[in-house]
C-alpha cells in the first residue's frame, strides 16, 4: 500500500473518530440535562408524598418553590435537552457522513490494489508470452521443434 492511500485511509478513519466522539459528547450533555431533570421531578414527586403530613404553610412554601425556581430551572432543562436533540441529529448526520467517507475512500484504495496487481499480472503475461515466443523464435531458427 502506498503512502497516499495509507493517508487516505488515516484520514477518514480520524475523520469518522471526530464525528463519533462529537455524537458521544452530544449524547452525554443530554444523558447529563435528563438527570438534571429527573432530580428536579424526584424532589416534586417526594415532596407531593411527604406533603401529606406537612402543615398548610409549608404546603404553600413548597408550593410557591416549585412555581418559581424549581419550575423555571425544568423548564431551562428541558430546554436543554431539545437544544442537545437538535445537536445529536446534527452530529448523528455528521457520523454517518464519516462512516460513509471512510467506506468510500476503503473502495478507492481497493480499487487501485486491484488495478495495480491486474497491471502487474498483465505485465507478468506480457513478460511470459514474448519469452514464448523468443523460444519459438529460437527454436525454429535452430531448426528444433517448437515448444
Amino acid at each position: 500500500m502506498s503512502g497516499a492511500e495509507t493517508d487516505l485511509l488515516r484520514i477518514a478513519a480520524l475523520l469518522r473518530e471526530r464525528a463519533l466522539s462529537l455524537y458521544r459528547r452530544d449524547l452525554e450533555a443530554e444523558r447529563a440535562l435528563r438527570a438534571g431533570r429527573d432530580a428536579i421531578d424526584g424532589l416534586r414527586r417526594d415532596a407531593l408524598v411527604d406533603g401529606l403530613r406537612l402543615g398548610a404553610h409549608q404546603m404553600l412554601g413548597m408550593g410557591m418553590l416549585w412555581q418559581g425556581e424549581l419550575q423555571r430551572r425544568r423548564t431551562a432543562l428541558q430546554l436543554g435537552i431539545a437544544e442537545a436533540r437538535a445537536r445529536q441529529g446534527y452530529s448523528g448526520a455528521l457520523a454517518r457522513d464519516a462512516f460513509s467517507r471512510e467506506e468510500a475512500a476503503r473502495r478507492i484504495v481497493e480499487s487501485v490494489r486491484k488495478a495495480r496487481a491486474d497491471r502487474r499480472l498483465a505485465a507478468d503475461e506480457r513478460g511470459l508470452e514474448n519469452l514464448a515466443a523468443l523460444r519459438m523464435w529460437r527454436a525454429d531458427e535452430d531448426g528444433e521443434p517448437g515448444l
